[in-house]
């Protein structure tokens, strides 16, 4: 089972994910992640200190497997 902060984290996470696909990151405020999530603005601050670490956190799995892909890429077999 998963906790409530478990939940929030990835709740905030898929909000943002969507609304910088929609929108681009610049144009999304942390106040509106927090309207569509649900998640009172001073709540989304006990997970992300920034929008920036935010975006970080989004873009993880991203960066991840283009390394992945990279580290394949450059093997020597």
């Amino acid at each position: 089972m998963q906790t409530p902060k478990d939940y929030t984290r990835k709740l905030l996470l898929d909000t943002a994910r969507e609304a910088f696909l929609r929108k681009g990151f610049k144009a999304v405020s942390m106040r509106e992640i927090s309207k569509l999530s649900g998640v009172s603005l001073s709540n989304i601050y006990n997970y992300y200190p920034c929008k920036d670490d935010l975006l970080a956190v989004v873009l993880h799995p991203l960066l991840e497997a283009m390394n992945g892909m990279l580290h394949n890429h450059n093997r020597d077999e």
